[in-house]
């Protein structure tokens, strides 16, 4: 690890950059999931068990080249939702702050289970918690742009995919065109 510039993490693993993407690495034995004894981990597919966000749930087998997904996986990214494999973490805080940083950044959809965490957990916290959070680990801060309102009212509204239904806490901006003034009131909305 110390060749590749691997940093220890607080859960006995160590976090590699790679390809500009943070790459989280620990022997099976030690995954924080088995130790804390919320996941049987015997075999490396277990580890998809092991994950809070679903997109984190991808093992690469070093040894045999096998890169081992659930079967949605590539239809979830497809579709840009995003949900939770396992809950239970010792970071509940920091997992919604970066929930909210990947539907800020990335327009991401919540899955049921990830709506009700980030519901549950909006209510619990203080907002101004969760801004000084994310100022103090991330260097482009995105929380302070949000409203917290705004949010919890987005994840009472449930859309539907081919995967479920689902909430979007961020939509994508909408595009707003530059308009003479006289052309204004001549045009009327098409929704």
């Amino acid at each position: 690890m110390e060749a590749h510039r691997g940093v220890r993490n607080r859960f006995g693993g160590y976090a590699l950059n790679r390809f500009n993407v943070k790459i989280d690495v620990w022997h099976i034995e030690d995954t924080w999931a088995r130790t804390a004894g919320f996941a049987a981990v015997t075999k490396p597919s277990d580890l998809l068990h092991c994950t809070f966000f679903d997109w984190d749930s991808v093992v690469y087998e070093l040894g045999t080249g096998k890169l081992i997904l659930p079967p949605d996986y590539f239809e979830r990214l497809s579709l840009n939702l995003m949900d939770i494999r396992l809950e239970v973490n010792p970071n509940p805080i920091g997992s919604l702050v970066r929930a909210l940083r990947r539907a800020a950044l990335w327009h991401v959809k919540f899955g049921p289970k990830l709506t009700m965490f980030c519901r549950r957990f909006l209510h619990e916290t203080d907002w101004a918690d969760l801004v000084s959070l994310d100022r103090r680990a991330f260097s482009r801060p995105i929380l302070q742009h949000l409203e917290r309102d705004h949010l919890l009212d987005r994840l009472d509204r449930y859309c539907s995919t081919p995967l479920g239904a689902a909430t979007l806490p961020v939509p994508e901006p909408q595009l707003s065109l530059p308009l003479l003034s006289n052309e204004a009131t001549s045009i009327s909305p098409l929704f």
